[in-house]
């Protein structure tokens, strides 16, 4: 059962994407980067911008990936909106490839990057996406935290500083918890930590390991809608495979639902984690990715939510019995 606190606060959040909708007007818009692999916090995120989208009543011209883009098909009118994340940065090479590939190339076009948290571990690297980005005259950044909010402003002078757009979806309905038990979903990925302390996890897990029975099938349409790039039939069949993966997606998010809702409650270090139970009003602890992304996202908007409780420092997970 949802807190008031937490209620007003979840709510809260969802109105202060406003402002995006406003930049956006009465354009066109081109969704760009969907998320075309198996993290379920990239996949929120998307499905709560389609549910902004869809609120605000933006028409949407054409969706794609990074590896996957018809260039051709984007009006001088249309505005470009890259999908949030934690991916503005070198850790991922193809969405912030795809970034700097066409932000020059289409400076007449209004482009809004959606809440990002920004990290790059190369300087030279965060140069020369500064240089790349200041030379576009109606560039838009909006950023999770205060941080990143000050690495933005080296490379536009209008940014934001949002929440997530999962939190359009807001209110999800989890089913009442079958089990007084602590799930843990853990990173195995390089934002990881060593994971910590004395918490007893019932079930531990990551986003890929929920789907193992599926991976094979996910792996198989990725590279199929990637071949189709790469031979050059984006603009015939690219939306096509685009919107069925958006739809098959979807079943991944509910699998992440359902396994959540078993549990009583949550320990996370991944920030979708601590999203999702945000999103289902489920008490959970929150520790740290590699670089402080939690931390910092909660500082600024979460950390009041009487459901939530950060750690930050590091111990032992024990497995209660997976």
């Amino acid at each position: 059962m949802s807190t008031t606190t937490h209620y007003h606060l979840m709510n809260e959040l969802k109105q202060r994407h406003k402002v995006i909708a406003e930049l956006i007007s009465n354009s066109s818009v081109v969704y760009l980067d969907v998320p075309f692999y198996r993290n379920v916090g990239d996949l929120l995120i998307m499905q709560g911008t389609l549910t902004f989208f869809k609120h605000y009543s933006i028409q949407v011209k054409f969706k794609s990936s990074w590896f996957n883009t018809p260039e051709s098909r984007i009006g001088s009118k249309d505005v470009l909106v890259f999908q949030g994340g934690g991916n503005l940065g070198d850790l991922y090479y193809g969405c912030q490839h795809l970034r700097e590939s066409l932000i020059p190339k289409f400076t007449n076009n209004r482009i809004i990057i959606l809440p990002q948290t920004i990290h790059f571990e190369d300087d030279k690297k965060f140069q020369r996406c500064c240089e790349c980005f200041r030379k576009h005259p109606d560039l838009h950044i909006c950023v999770r935290d205060q941080k990143s909010f000050e690495l933005a402003r080296q490379m536009t002078d209008n940014v934001y500083l949002l929440p997530d757009m999962a939190h359009q979806l807001y209110p999800l309905t989890a089913t009442r918890a079958t089990e007084n038990a602590t799930l843990g979903l853990f990173r195995k990925d390089i934002e990881a930590l060593p994971v910590s302390k004395e918490f007893r996890c019932e079930t531990i897990t990551d986003w890929n390991l929920m789907f193992s029975n599926r991976n094979k099938l996910i792996v198989t349409a990725y590279r199929i809608s990637r071949a189709l790039g790469v031979i050059g039939l984006n603009s015939l069949l690219g939306a096509f495979t685009t919107e069925c993966w958006i739809k098959a997606s979807r079943s991944l998010t509910k699998s992440a639902v359902k396994l959540y809702s078993r549990h009583s409650h949550i320990v996370t270090d991944r920030l979708h984690g601590h999203i999702l139970a945000c999103l289902l009003d489920k008490p959970h602890v929150v520790l740290d990715n590699s670089y402080g992304k939690n931390s910092r996202y909660m500082q600024c908007w979460t950390a009041k939510s009487d459901l939530v409780t950060l750690q930050i420092d590091s111990a032992e997970v024990s497995d209660g019995g997976r």
